[in-house]
């Protein structure tokens, strides 16, 4: 269900937040990519990135907007270590093209050439339980209440959801309509969050 698009943007803990407050993806998860190595794990990356795969909904999010996200979300003109590289794993050679006519378009709105890698997804390879949804995974009460396993937090829309909520991200809108199941106390919790996050003018400030 849905399309899917890969990236890298340094630690994939908050590009999975990110990624996972927008209106249109249903999932996300985090893994490991770009690599040769067959199993990597987070002590042995070998060559391969950090990665935050996105499913989402062609029809309510275009892959432009979520270059537009990706490309505002981190320095896109800085060359990083091979583990937090620039990167986008494309799927087809539509998002291919869709790819480099946005780099080609946007280019001069940045001070120094792009050097995101442009990469044909082969394996993604799930990190760690305990770094699927890693804000959630922090907060233990909310996490509880969804009565997931760890193989269920990576694929739930609502844990990718709540994963935003809790790194701050989102809107108080997505919050008050959504249908989360969960406790009056955790939607309190998750509202102060949110307002003390990066999106401040949520709460008017």
């Amino acid at each position: 269900m849905g399309s899917r698009i890969g990236f890298g943007m340094q630690c994939f803990w908050g590009a999975e937040a990110i990624f996972g407050s927008l209106d249109g993806v249903y999932t996300t998860r985090v893994g490991y990519a770009g690599g040769s190595t067959p199993t990597p794990t987070y002590k042995n990356l070998a060559d391969h990135i950090e990665t935050v795969e996105v499913v989402f909904d062609e029809s309510r999010l275009t892959l432009n907007s979520l270059l537009d996200t990706f490309f505002k979300s981190h320095d896109p003109t800085t060359k990083y270590k091979r583990q937090y590289i620039s990167a986008i794993f494309y799927y087809d050679e539509e998002q291919r093209k869709t790819i480099n006519n946005w780099i080609e378009q946007h280019s001069f709105n940045f001070s120094k050439p792009i050097v995101t890698e442009i990469i044909k997804n082969e394996h993604f390879h799930n990190a760690e339980n305990y770094h699927q949804k890693y804000h959630l995974r922090k907060h233990n009460d909310i996490l509880s209440e969804l009565k997931l396993n760890d193989e269920q937090i990576i694929t739930s829309s609502i844990a990718t959801r709540l994963n935003a909520f809790c790194a701050g991200f989102g809107s108080l809108k997505q919050l008050k309509e959504g249908n989360f199941n969960i406790s009056p106390k955790s939607k309190k919790e998750l509202l102060t969050l949110i307002c003390e996050g990066p999106n401040l003018s949520e709460c008017g400030i």
